[in-house]
């Protein structure tokens, strides 16, 4: 038990749910009366009474009012937290206050007072060391420095991956080429010994692209004019300028981010992405045959042009958002604050686009996604830790409290009658005003269930069927009415390092999500059984490694239905790989599926974490199937482009967490993580 938790008892508080690791508490709903009915002056007396249990000898000093907002649950403080007046990177803590005075909800871990050792990197040093880390991954050659660094504190407490002690580091923001358009980043080194902490993105800034040409910048102070795409940027060469016709994609663009910005304005009522009237910059045709869309937190919106994005108003919706939360909440773009940060931008897509749940050009079913439960938590070095992949937790849950009907979770079985989007949007948006930068699934479920209780015209019903929700997904556990945030009642991290619902905290051999390349010695387990591939996770990996061969024409591989399963005989040596599965190559053109089946044994020596390869897929009896639906070119299929995911040599790697499979193999396009689960 926290002592935070047992000296809030003492002084009188009735505190409800925590998430936490040991004492570093990732959230808590204190319900502790302060007698001041000033907001700001009732977060800084909680955190004064009870600095002794954070840690804290001088409250006063460490905490900073960042601001004061209201809310439809209470007024939300914010607080930095500073170190020997040095900002601790992803630290704020946001405390809830009712009108009484009343301490209702904290989200963030407070770094407790430590001394921090001298850097012994100076800035330059710092910004070496991570362009030469950069330069060793596949997706990070061609960094450069992107403007001054700063030094913070950075302490894995603020994630609740361990307690280990805080040190000096260096930010250090980089540009990184994308399919040839640079993205911002950022990376974070140990100011110490130059130990690379972090990776995070940070999406574009206008240093991305060449904007010479200062005749195609348009812009306009306040809520754009989109009638004469006033705002929009046009990218498009350096020699057009200005035409009295406005360019079709930026007002589509335009178009749809009226609709989100209007979205906003009138649900939440929210002035703009920053709630201050701020106006969006959006570029479109950028890059050449970029398959993609972002924006960061000043609203900077680019766009390319391999698929519709401009036209499709929930893929922008879905950046607006990113903006918002950059503005909120501050979700860092990597691991489960990444994968949070992904789900509200969902989320909200789909309460701007309410004609069903999808994410249209990325087929992402909200309400159907691959990986739905907190036990299937991906760890991964792709994708930022897997934040598109680990996100649908967020979207599982969000669609089981947002549908009007009752649903049951394949997975746990778990009943949930929904609330209805107009209830589930306004406790969605009430709770992102209120986490921190490196909020967790835990904390989340914490503070979502918490704030619903809080919620104005929310009954008992609707509260429990946000719990509901999040037992379905295993965010929560309930024991005789008591709910628990935590799997193993408040003693586990439940923030962006907790590992897979099964895997025990205290293991200190469990990998971090949020540091996926840290994780110690993997856990031993039999590899003897029968495993289940993961499948939109192979198909993402595999469109990783096709990279501009699949995205220059819009490509997209997703899958549709059937299994891809390995055994291990008893020997543990004789591997074979089974398929029956069928998964669709598309383009904006057309599509095809394709369906195989195959019987294909080869011998795998496995011993210590290494798999020694011996493949026999030359054996394979495979019988092919292709359904076309719509114009068969460009698509990216033809002489060369697919991933010959069997051309497989060498060694591999493997690691266990529990009954989840991690095979790292290298292919003829480079190393690829296939994570499959244990079926029998």
């Amino acid at each position: 038990m926290p002592r935070l938790v047992t000296d809030l008892v003492e002084a009188g508080a009735t505190p409800g749910e925590f998430a936490g690791r040991d004492d570093l508490v990732s959230f808590i709903a204190p319900h502790y009366a302060t007698g001041v009915t000033d907001p700001a002056d009732a977060a800084q007396a909680y955190l004064a009474t009870f600095a002794s249990a954070y840690g804290v000898a001088d409250p006063a000093e460490r905490f900073d009012v960042v601001s004061v907002t209201e809310s439809a649950a209470g007024t939300i403080v914010r607080f930095s937290q500073t170190m020997i007046g040095v900002l601790v990177f992803g630290g704020d803590i946001t405390v809830v206050v009712s009108t009484d005075g009343v301490v209702q909800r904290v989200t963030g871990v407070v770094v407790p007072d430590a001394s921090l050792p001298a850097p012994v990197l100076s800035e330059d040093d710092a910004a070496a060391t991570a362009l030469d880390w950069l330069a060793t991954a596949d997706d990070g050659r061609g960094a450069v420095v992107d403007g001054p660094g700063d030094l913070v504190v950075f302490s894995p407490a603020v994630d609740n991956v361990s307690p280990a002690a805080p040190v000096l580091a260096w930010l250090v923001p980089v540009l990184v080429d994308t399919d040839g358009v640079a993205l911002a980043e950022l990376v974070i080194v140990s100011a110490a010994d130059g130990t690379i902490l972090l990776r995070a993105a940070e999406d574009a800034t206008e240093q991305a692209w060449d904007l010479s040409d200062t005749a195609n910048q348009l812009t306009a102070d306040g809520k754009p004019d989109f009638s004469n795409a006033t705002l929009v940027f046009e990218m498009r060469d350096g020699t057009r300028t200005q035409k009295s016709t406005p360019d079709a994609t930026a007002t589509a663009a335009a178009d749809n981010f009226t609709a989100s910005w209007d979205y906003f304005a009138t649900t939440h009522s929210r002035d703009s992405f920053d709630g201050n009237g701020g106006a969006c910059d959006i570029y479109v045709h950028v890059g050449v045959s970029w398959r993609n869309a972002s924006s960061n937190r000043n609203c900077f919106v680019q766009i390319g042009d391999a698929q519709p994005y401009a036209q499709t108003l929930d893929v922008l919706a879905h950046e607006f958002t990113h903006s918002v939360t950059g503005r909120t909440a501050g979700l860092v773009y990597e691991g489960a604050s990444g994968a949070l940060n992904e789900h509200f931008s969902d989320f909200f897509a789909t309460m701007v686009d309410r004609s069903d749940w999808l994410i249209t050009l990325t087929s992402r079913d909200t309400s159907n996604p691959a990986i739905d439960q907190a036990s299937e938590f991906w760890n991964t070095t792709t994708d930022k830790g897997g934040v598109h992949s680990n996100s649908g937790i967020g979207n599982k849950a969000g669609f089981l409290v947002a549908d009007d009907g009752l649903n049951v979770h394949p997975g746990s079985g778990v009943e949930v009658q929904g609330i209805g989007r107009a209830k589930a949007e306004q406790l969605w948006y009430a709770t992102l005003l209120s986490l921190t930068p490196r909020t967790g699934f835990y904390p989340w479920a914490c503070a979502t269930i918490n704030t619903a209780r809080s919620m104005p015209g929310f009954s008992e019903d609707d509260v429990r069927s946000v719990v509901d929700a999040m037992l379905a997904v295993e965010l929560v556990t309930e024991d005789d009415g008591r709910i628990s945030c935590d799997y193993l009642n408040g003693s586990s991290a439940g923030g962006p390092g907790t590992t897979p619902a099964t895997t025990d905290p205290t293991d200190a051999t469990a990998p971090s999500s949020s540091e996926p390349s840290d994780t110690g010695s993997p856990t031993e387990c039999s590899l003897v059984g029968t495993w289940r591939l993961r499948d939109q996770t192979f198909f993402d990996e595999l469109a990783r490694l096709m990279g501009d061969e699949l995205s220059a024409v819009g490509g997209s591989i997703e899958y549709v239905s059937g299994d891809y399963i390995i055994e291990v005989n008893d020997d543990g040596t004789v591997w074979s790989r089974r398929q029956a599965w069928s998964f669709r190559v598309g383009s904006p053109q057309g599509s095809m599926v394709v369906v195989i089946s195959s019987d294909d044994p080869g011998v795998w020596s496995a011993a210590d974490h290494t798999l020694t390869i011996d493949d026999a897929a030359s054996n394979a009896v495979v019988s092919l199937y292709v359904e076309v639906d719509g114009q068969l070119m460009p698509l990216p299929v033809g002489t060369n482009i697919p991933v010959n995911t069997e051309a497989m040599s060498g060694t591999g790697t493997y690691e266990c967490i529990d009954d989840v499979l991690y095979l790292t193999v290298n292919t003829d396009r480079g190393p690829m993580t296939v994570v499959s689960d244990r079926v029998a």
